[in-house]
């Protein structure tokens, strides 16, 4: 309702002859759920209009669990037609409720293979992160996508591992502790005082940075730590002005001295870079 009544607001002020036509407006909650099914039934038919001239197609797969402790199991679909024009979406998102091993995944994925249309052998390449489901050559998807075209009398294949995990397990082999510990104890040091924190964001506030704070180190989100890397490199500057008025030894200037911007942005794998 809240929604709705922020639109005739806009309506009245842009259009106001035209306010009666959005009252009759119904959005409860059947209405609601009537609606996104059919706007999910349009995308469905757009993609299979679309997969039906693919000439080769390729599947990226990846498996995870929600907040509610569901598997939630997405397929992604990226083809191309003889106009080489190439059409990439999200084709199934499938909730797994019991087990999750390689042939539930791969039963979920034969469904969405059946329900576009699809031919395997115009299969070409599927990604697939590294779980033990997905990347076993046996029982898990890839033994058992391997299993589907031996049967078809298709060659096999290319299965490739997915790159942004590629990058995760890269960054966790990588030991950068001599540069990443320094940096992670004066983080502390600035957020872990209230009036630390304080002055330092009227610090950048006054010097006009386009960051207002720096961002804590979570050793468990991989994307983390490019993200602290590289916020701290740009903030540099502002960051040995208060160590400095506050008389402390900056153990993380000797080593980032050395280091340029691409050096260290590219320490690890960088991610969004959130304000």
């Amino acid at each position: 309702m809240y929604i709705k009544n922020c639109i005739i607001e806009a309506v009245n002020c842009l259009c106001p002859l035209n306010s009666s036509l959005f009252d009759g407006i119904s959005l409860s909650a059947s209405s609601v759920s009537r609606r996104t099914e059919e706007l999910g039934k349009n995308i469905y038919l757009q993609i299979c209009e679309k997969t039906s001239n693919m000439l080769w197609y390729s599947l990226a797969l990846d498996e995870s669990v929600d907040i509610s402790g569901t598997s939630q199991l997405l397929i992604f679909i990226c083809g191309v037609d003889e106009n080489i024009s190439i059409t990439e979406e999200l084709a199934s998102v499938c909730s797994i409720h019991g087990t999750t091993t390689g042939k539930d995944i791969f039963d979920e994925l034969e469904q969405t293979i059946s329900d576009y249309n699809l031919e395997w052998e115009k299969l070409s390449c599927v990604t697939i992160n590294g779980a033990k489901n997905m990347a076993g050559s046996k029982k898990g998807l890839v033994g058992q996508i391997t299993n589907k075209l031996e049967e078809l009398h298709i060659s096999n294949t290319l299965f490739i591992h997915c790159i942004l995990h590629q990058h995760a397990l890269c960054a966790k082999a990588l030991n950068i502790s001599c540069v990443l510990n320094p940096v992670i104890r004066i983080i502390n040091f600035v957020r872990g005082s209230s009036l630390n924190h304080r002055q330092f964001k009227v610090l950048l506030d006054d010097f006009g940075s386009e960051y207002f704070d720096l961002p804590y180190y979570t050793a468990v989100r991989w994307l983390s730590c490019g993200n602290v890397l590289n916020r701290f490199y740009k903030l540099r500057s502002e960051i040995d002005i208060l160590l400095r008025a506050m008389h402390v030894f900056r153990p993380a200037f000797i080593v980032l001295g050395s280091i340029r911007p691409a050096s260290a942005k590219s320490l690890v794998t960088p991610g969004q870079d959130h304000r």
